[in-house]
């Protein structure tokens, strides 16, 4: 079925980022969409944490955990710093921590 309104269609697709940012942000949500990828990142919210730490604040093993990170960090939701013999993990950008504030936020509503 066509429509009518070039107009209205044309403005439609302008809203519709390039196929790569959409191949890009599809990652995003499907790594985001694991139950223990989505406590790590709260957890991060909050505060950076070491990987001991963070594994018993989201009670997974370290080796667990680790496998978790490294997907978070390919898609760059996470990032590390070294600080002597630790490996400190953080969320990589505010953006992060509001996605998932945001997400949180909808789910409160009725």
């Amino acid at each position: 079925m066509r429509s009518r309104n070039s107009r209205a269609v044309g403005g439609l697709r302008q809203a519709i980022p390039s196929d790569g940012v959409l191949r890009d942000l599809a990652d995003v949500f499907s790594v985001l969409g694991h139950e223990s990828r989505l406590k790590i990142v709260a957890a991060l919210s909050r505060q950076e944490a070491t990987v001991n730490d963070l594994a018993a604040a989201v009670d997974m093993t370290v080796s667990a955990l680790s496998h978790q990170l490294s997907k978070l960090r390919d898609l760059r939701i996470v990032r590390t710093r070294r600080e002597g013999r630790s490996v400190w993990y953080a969320i990589d950008d505010q953006h992060v921590a509001d996605l998932l504030a945001r997400g949180i936020e909808h789910l409160s509503h009725p």
